[in-house]
């Protein structure tokens, strides 16, 4: 689940931004005891009648989810961004977005400790991108130097984590 969201109430549509899926169920009960004198008392629940409502507050609050998940990006996702990393981003290879000849002879050969800082160094360079949001290529913010930085990350990885690959 994405970092950060708004968590809505049904019965009011009071708000909060919470930064996970736990805490966006915190707040829904307490928020429902507080404000509704609701909550859900799970102790009395048959197991199958826990199962359904369980089933439907993640419903909601993946509703929820959907709803914001736009506003993480206030200008919009950066669909060429997300064309660039998508296709390969698992196994990026010499030809993919960011990956070019220079890259791979610079990576061959180190040690699994530079791949590890190679990869924190590009992690931490692509969340100051993105401003700490938890949303990755966002218009305005540099999306395709975010795609590239998160390639470039996979590829350290995977170097990292299969020795003599790279």
């Amino acid at each position: 689940m994405k970092l950060g969201g708004t968590c809505t109430c049904k019965e009011c549509g009071a708000q909060a931004t919470t930064n996970s899926y736990d805490a966006c169920v915190q707040w829904i009960d307490s928020h429902r005891m507080s404000r509704h004198n609701k909550r859900i008392n799970y102790n009395n629940m048959k197991k199958s009648e826990l199962r359904e409502t369980i089933r439907e507050e993640i419903r909601n609050i993946f509703e929820q989810q959907n709803e914001t998940s736009g506003s993480m990006c206030s200008n919009g996702v950066s669909q060429q961004a997300l064309q660039a990393y998508m296709p390969n981003h698992s196994n990026p290879q010499l030809g993919d977005h960011g990956i070019t000849q220079q890259f791979v002879n610079n990576m061959a050969g180190k040690s699994s400790q530079f791949y590890n800082q190679r990869k924190v160094a590009f992690t931490q360079k692509a969340v100051q991108l993105n401003g700490g949001s938890g949303q990755m290529f966002c218009n305005g913010k540099n999306p395709m130097w975010q795609a590239q930085l998160m390639m470039r990350m996979q590829y350290a990885n995977n170097c990292q984590q299969n020795p003599g690959s790279c």
